[in-house]
């Protein structure tokens, strides 16, 4: 299995691999075009376990999960989509429910405010614990107010904050800098810390008898490579899998 955010979070909302659900890549051809655009929940085959338990009258929550916009209404349950929105409320469905989280949430607003921010080192640094949060805040409301039977709750300030900080963390990578890694190298720990306490209220809230999931799309580390991209044309002709025509 690919280990990036698509095709991973697919495979984890449907159960089934990219050949099946069939999104392998962040953007698809535009119809008609040569342009590209981002792919979004409608291009995934397979429906998505909520939504199959939701028929059988299961009730679920599914909190900031990337790629699920546009999400269809549940009968029982509720759906706020992540990555893949311009703002906040417009993936959050029912739509009645983001007026509910302004109203009984303090920090929500924040929490929208954040959560489609635009990303940079300072922005991260600055508000990924504010972030992670008011995340939280709108999380433990949910589990005691909805009471869903499922509870699918997705944290990206820690992808976030490594793959944009990663870097500071080890002299090896190639971009590292003393500067930047004086500034912001404790940044992804912090962060880290802050998630793992509000995975702490989420477990609190959903009490002793829950059964309880730790997925997570992919991992980080530091990767040296000579080039950015790797060819798999070049390597296909190198083993002789491949010929090209004495005109191309």
């Amino acid at each position: 299995m690919p280990p990036v955010t698509i095709p991973a979070v697919p495979c984890i909302a449907t159960g089934v691999n990219p050949g099946k659900h069939g999104v392998y890549s962040f953007l698809k051809r535009r119809e008609n075009s040569y342009g590209e655009e981002l792919v979004s929940a409608m291009d995934i085959k397979v429906r998505p376990f909520w939504e199959i338990l939701d028929s059988y009258g299961v009730t679920c929550g599914v909190h900031m999960l990337p790629f699920t916009y546009p999400s269809k209404k549940l009968n029982h349950g509720f759906v706020i989509s992540g990555f893949g929105v311009s703002k906040l409320e417009e993936g959050i469905n029912p739509p009645e429910l983001v007026g509910e989280l302004r109203r009984n949430v303090p920090s929500f607003k924040r929490f929208e405010e954040l959560a489609t921010h635009e990303l940079s080192e300072e922005f991260l640094a600055r508000d990924s614990e504010k972030l992670v949060e008011s995340s939280s805040d709108a999380m433990v409301y949910l589990l005691k107010e909805k009471d869903p039977d499922v509870f699918l709750a997705w944290f990206d300030e820690c992808e976030k904050t490594q793959h944009m900080l990663w870097k500071y963390m080890d002299p090896r990578f190639p971009q590292y800098h003393s500067f930047g890694a004086a500034k912001y190298r404790g940044v992804v720990l912090k962060v880290a810390k802050e998630t793992d306490k509000a995975i702490g209220r989420l477990l609190n809230e959903a009490g002793k008898d829950a059964h309880v999931l730790l997925v997570s799309d992919h991992g980080f580390g530091t990767v040296i490579r000579h080039s950015q991209y790797y060819t798999l044309t070049n390597w296909l002709m190198a083993k002789n899998f491949l010929s090209a025509r004495d005109s191309a």
